[in-house]
């Protein structure tokens, strides 16, 4: 939307719960929690709407996984399509809020 409020745009329009965006350092990738295949999970997608993809898959594992924080570099700890995952908890089923250290 504009500075004052005008021109809303719907990102994601899914009939899933779809909540918490966030946007990469560089504007152009918005990562958001999504209920689209059961729990929530963390997808990413392009900044105008486009390619929206899964990539946590902590259902399989009977947990969950929401509020993404990305790197001050714009990156992840995993490659982009959620391939290469860090484990950096003790707890691999629920990892929330994270944050990076300045």
């Amino acid at each position: 939307m504009k500075a004052n409020g005008t021109a809303v745009t719907n990102l994601t329009a899914h009939a899933a719960f779809d909540s918490d965006p966030t946007w990469s350092p560089d504007g152009s990738r918005i990562a958001f929690n999504s209920t689209r295949n059961g729990p929530a999970e963390l997808y990413v997608m392009n900044a105008d709407d486009s390619s929206p993809t899964q990539i946590t898959f902590y259902n399989s594992l009977g947990g969950t996984a929401i509020h993404a924080d990305w790197s001050p570099d714009g990156q992840w700890i995993m490659r982009k399509d959620g391939s290469n995952q860090v484990n950096v908890t003790n707890i691999p089923t629920l990892e929330t809020y994270p944050a990076w250290s300045r």
